[in-house]
């Protein structure tokens, strides 16, 4: 995978199942400064307000202390394990993994922590197209429609049409508005992490 981007406005192109007749290409944009800003009140006006991945991790500690006061040192050196290894940039091992999805199913039934975590959920599930929305310049592929835009944004029904991709697409349309590596942008990014991506991509 190479991804060059010297430029605000270079376009960057990402291809999924390249050289098969499957074969697809889009064009992204990453987003100015003004367009991140129009990104983010979309995602208000659409309900999707993340608490962000720090308040997360203290409601998960939070809820696990009215749940488990007796063992809480315990579960929390757990914790501190998973996050230490992901703000590494590590994957974090399978027994990590089951721990902490133990963990957060239970405090689910701490109503502050469920509601947080709906919240959170609604967040991940609706930006991938609604960025995409903005960051999307064109496709090609067969079997794609004709690409278009209506006032400066892809339409949701359009959008359907490559509803396979939308997950991946858009997280790297999230990463080159976001994430300095990605499109030399300085500007500070939401809480959640970017997702991995399938497809490979040049400019």
């Amino acid at each position: 995978m190479t991804d060059v981007v010297t430029s605000r406005r270079q376009l960057v192109t990402v291809r999924y199942d390249e050289g098969k007749p499957s074969e697809r290409a889009y064009q992204l944009a990453p987003l100015t400064m003004l367009e991140r800003q129009q990104f983010r009140r979309d995602m208000i006006a659409a309900g999707a307000l993340s608490p962000g991945l720090l308040r997360m991790r203290q409601l998960l500690r939070d809820a696990l202390a009215e749940l488990a006061p007796k063992t809480l040192d315990e579960l929390l050196a757990t914790l501190d394990a998973c996050e230490a290894a992901e703000d590494a940039g590590n994957l974090l091992s399978a027994e990590l993994v089951r721990d902490r999805e133990t963990m957060v199913l239970a405090a689910m039934a701490v109503p502050f922590f469920a509601s947080a975590r709906a919240a959170d959920q609604l967040w991940w599930d609706l930006m991938p197209q609604i960025i995409l929305r903005r960051a999307l310049r064109g496709w090609e592929g067969a079997g794609l429609p004709p690409f278009r835009r209506a006032l400066n944004e892809v339409p949701d029904e359009l959008l359907e049409a490559i509803e396979g991709d939308i997950l991946s697409l858009g997280w790297r349309a999230y990463e080159l508005a976001y994430v300095p590596a990605a499109a030399g942008n300085s500007s500070g990014a939401p809480s959640p992490a970017p997702a991995p991506q399938t497809g490979s991509e040049g400019a």
